[in-house]
């Protein structure tokens, strides 16, 4: 049989992909990226009015500091003997376990771990680039010196202090989620999803008053409009009215 028009151009579909995707192993690690984060990390750097060399470092450094931070996760995964693969997408990267059963036998406390591992990988560089940089006193370097330094600095610390704020589907929302469920259990856990969803609503809020548009827009997209919170919320109160009904019946 002749393969279809729409099979012919999800083959050329594939085989694009494959082509244009690097994939190599950081200790053991399976990463996968494509032009799609090179791009994205371009557009941030262009409105941002880096230019020429400037933006080319922004690209290499964002990047680094974008898998240091994914290692985090899946060196925390293994700690806990579950292995995992990394992929970065338009807006950064995730860390998926290859076991998923493996994954969901970990308790809160060590999903915990797990989720805060990845900012604070980045945090931990910034705090010691910081020191270095102070120590040296970098201030009075040359600027083909001093603007890379500040940019590594920059994709670290901020990006990992922005990456825990309480907002679904970043880190932050995701150690409200699990700090809940380790305190209260199963139920923890739709506490911290609809804390989240709140919360996302407050940041958007405080965000376009301040004119912090860019925040905002995040906190809209990841927060309110993004389904994942919901139906995670939506499937614990089902859960929870289904053991529920479960202990009336017994009675």
């Amino acid at each position: 049989m002749a393969p279809s028009g729409a099979h012919r151009e999800r083959h050329r579909t594939d085989r694009f992909s494959r082509l244009t995707r690097i994939s190599f192993r950081v200790i053991g690690i399976p990463v996968v990226f494509g032009p799609a984060i090179l791009v994205g990390l371009l557009v941030l750097g262009v409105l941002s009015r880096l230019t020429d060399a400037y933006l080319a470092e922004w690209v290499v450094l964002g990047f680094v500091a974008l898998l240091l931070h994914e290692l985090g996760h899946a060196l925390a995964f293994r700690r806990y003997g579950v292995e995992s693969s990394i992929t970065f997408w338009l807006l950064g990267g995730f860390t998926v376990p290859t076991d998923q059963d493996a994954a969901e036998r970990l308790t809160e406390r060590q999903l915990l771990v797990v989720t805060v591992a990845g900012p604070l990988v980045g945090l931990v560089i910034g705090a010691a680039t910081l020191a270095i940089g102070a120590a040296l006193n970098l201030r009075a370097a040359p600027d083909e010196i001093r603007e890379p330094v500040f940019l590594w600095l920059f994709v670290n610390l901020a990006w990992g202090l922005f990456n825990l704020m309480p907002i679904s589907s970043l880190d932050g929302g995701g150690a409200i989620e699990h700090l809940a469920g380790a305190a209260f259990g199963r139920a923890g856990r739709a506490i911290g999803l609809a804390v989240c969803i709140v919360a996302s609503g407050l940041i958007a809020l405080a965000a376009t008053t301040a004119g912090l548009y860019s925040i905002a827009v995040i906190a809209v997209v990841f927060g309110l409009l993004n389904p994942g919170p919901y139906r995670g919320l939506l499937d614990e109160v089902r859960h929870r009215a289904g053991s529920d009904r479960s202990v009336e019946d017994s009675d």
